[in-house]
């Protein structure tokens, strides 16, 4: 599972815990991945299949009527160096290019055809994210403590930068578990961790305007097999949503 590196996402619960790590993947010989998202009161489903070649890199995924594939291009180290993303005919849509230091450390490059704000991400000799900027002058820091643990994420923006604030705060139980999340930023709200004796998480609570709780289940490999979350929104609307997971694995 991917645990707590906070990408694109920072505020999704089920997309920062949900689709298995690329160690998992190989580990486990995954090939494709079905994920059908089901928003009870609404009846509307969301499907997305994701399949994956044995490096544990997603070659094709198709969610609705998109479908995209990727290539990958590698150095003389069997590093990615560029991955280039195409639609259903086969225009590019997408690419991120890999530049690597003498010291381990390691930036991330975003391109997108419709032209978003320059995007990188800047990694350190661990594999730790330190650094995102998500568009021109508007940039995320990530701190961590002496554990390799994450437990701050800060934003800085430019005065003409029309942006929320974001000042994430992240403490661990006594068995290394994260336990709570606090936002200071724009938003104000709390998220507490609950896991199980093998430290999966099994569910989460969230305060704030919107009040909501996730719940986790799992394959008898240890993979996400279910997660269902009940939210409130500040005018009392409910709204439950069910993630369900199937692996298809190599033989």
């Amino acid at each position: 599972m991917k645990y707590l590196f906070l990408m694109a996402c920072l505020f999704s619960v089920v997309a920062v815990f949900s689709q298995p790590s690329q160690k998992e993947i190989k580990k486990f010989k995954i090939s494709e991945v079905r994920e059908e998202e089901i928003y009870i009161e609404d009846s509307i489903v969301n499907v997305t299949e994701t399949w994956y070649d044995n490096q544990g890199y997603d070659t094709a995924w198709v969610y609705g009527r998109s479908k995209y594939r990727a290539s990958y291009q590698f150095d003389k180290m069997n590093r990615v160096e560029k991955k280039t993303v195409y639609d259903a005919l086969g225009f590019e849509s997408s690419n991120r290019r890999y530049a690597y230091y003498p010291n381990g450390s390691y930036r991330i490059d975003f391109w997108y055809v419709l032209g978003y704000d320059a995007e990188y991400e800047v990694y350190d000799s661990l594999n730790r994210l330190e650094k995102k900027q998500l568009k021109e002058g508007y940039k995320l820091f990530y701190d961590y403590d002496n554990k390799n643990r994450l437990i701050s994420v800060m934003s800085m923006r430019r005065p003409s930068v029309k942006a929320k604030l974001i000042h994430l705060l992240y403490t661990y139980n006594g068995k290394g578990n994260l336990e709570k999340e606090i936002s200071k930023g724009d938003e104000k709200w709390e998220r507490y961790y609950t896991h199980n004796a093998k430290g999966q998480i099994i569910k989460i609570v969230r305060s704030g305007e919107i009040r909501s709780v996730c719940e986790y289940v799992y394959d008898n490999k240890g993979l996400i097999s279910k997660i269902t979350e009940f939210q409130t929104g500040n005018s009392g609307k409910k709204t439950t949503i069910t993630t369900s997971y199937n692996y298809v694995f190599r033989k």
